[in-house]
């Protein structure tokens, strides 16, 4: 994955030193400068104070990130998982970290905080975070069944937590010398492959018959990984996965849930609070899937009609637009894409969470629960993905490809 480098560069202007130049010299001018001597004009002078306006800003979110993988690492329970519900167990009596989630979440809670420590880089590998990297993975390994589910069957969003789960150990023994654990993992993408359904895809359970957007994006994120990573994975189950969106995809781009122009899903206590039509996740997360399953814009032009869509929707504090899944798979999307689209979707990743970010107390760093599915996994499903956003948008995410 690759990172994105600011360069300030500084332009000259030349300036004639003749006695006319001199002449029209004065007041609201700029002066003649002695040859060899750079001093740039009016217009260079703005762009030199963008250029340090965006680098501060940057600079700003950096340690927004930074802080927010030192939340989780606090956090973290001894055993190496993040518990969605009691991940305050650390925290001082009288100044106790709020947004609880729901405890059968814990194996994809535990999923996104390591992959958002992971996203680091160097400091995931061998420096700050790689002891917190190294037990969450044993941890997820030990909660592997013998059909290579992460986690028990129990609830409707364990297949969300499986694919999460998967997802980072791949990205986690390709960081970390832990081969010993290599069957582990291939069983768990080996669950994922024998879970779909034939000709099409995922959804809350095995080969159920029922498909949606959302399981599949991450399906197909965990799956892609692998891949990469030299894990066996059936051709079949990436071309039934490119068909799948295909199938719900409608000719603006607009990516459907279980159809085309079917919406996101929502909690049913949750859809007045956090309306479907103010995000645009599931086409986000369309985009993210295709590119990483090898299509180009250039070849299917649908990409960038996803992209406009995308793009009209951007990252906003009002609390009915709230929603970190979103932001994430849109940071995904745009990175891949790049270009001015990528620019806005930065611009404003960084204002939003940098302002919704906890500087205060024991929370410092994180973010609290307070968009939609936020109940589901708490301050740490918040924390895990406006980090794993951020770092995306900024292209200082390692795990990009």
């Amino acid at each position: 994955m690759h990172t994105t480098v600011l360069l300030l560069a500084f332009f000259s202007q030349s300036v004639a030193t003749s006695p006319v130049a001199q002449q029209q010299a004065g007041p609201g001018r700029d002066k003649p400068t002695k040859p060899g001597v750079i001093r740039p004009g009016v217009s260079e002078r703005g762009k030199l104070a963008g250029q340090s306006t965006r680098k501060s800003s940057r600079t700003e979110a950096l340690r927004a990130l930074r802080r927010a993988r030192e939340w989780l690492v606090a956090h973290q329970n001894d055993s190496g998982r993040w518990q969605a519900a009691k991940f305050d167990h650390c925290c001082p009596t009288r100044d106790v970290c709020e947004g609880r989630g729901n405890a059968l979440n814990d194996v994809g809670v535990t999923g996104l905080a390591t992959l958002a420590l992971l996203s680091s880089g160097p400091k995931a590998r061998t420096g700050t975070y790689a002891d917190s990297v190294k037990r969450a993975v044993e941890w997820l390994v030990g909660q592997a069944d013998a059909s290579g589910l992460i986690g028990t069957s129990t609830g409707a969003a364990y297949h969300y937590n499986h694919a999460i789960a998967t997802y980072a150990l791949v990205e986690a023994l390709a960081a970390h010398d832990l081969q010993h654990l290599r069957p582990a993992v291939i069983q768990a993408v080996g669950y994922i492959t024998k879970a779909q359904n034939p000709y099409r895809v995922w959804r809350y359970t095995p080969r159920g018959g029922d498909n949606d957007t959302s399981i599949t994006g991450w399906m197909v994120l965990a799956l892609t990984a692998a891949k990469r990573n030299q894990y066996e994975v059936p051709a079949k189950s990436l071309t039934w996965a490119k068909n799948w969106f295909d199938s719900v995809t409608d000719g603006n781009g607009r990516c459907g849930y279980s159809r085309r122009g079917e919406p996101s899903s929502r909690p049913m206590n949750e859809a007045g609070a956090f309306p479907a039509t103010e995000t645009a996740a599931l086409t986000a997360l369309g985009i993210a899937c295709r590119v990483r399953l090898g299509q180009t814009p250039k070849e299917f032009p649908v990409i960038s009609k996803a992209a406009e869509v995308v793009v009209d929707m951007l990252p906003n504090v009002r609390p009915e637009r709230r929603d970190f899944c979103y932001w994430y798979f849109g940071s995904i999307a745009l990175a891949k894409l790049g270009g001015k689209p990528q620019e806005r979707w930065e611009k404003a990743m960084q204002q939003v969470l940098r302002g919704l970010q906890d500087t205060k107390g024991h929370a410092r760093g994180s973010w609290g629960p307070t968009g939609v599915w936020g109940a589901n996994g708490g301050r740490v499903y918040s924390t895990s993905l406006g980090t794993l956003a951020l770092a995306t948008a900024l292209r200082r995410n390692a795990l990009l490809e």
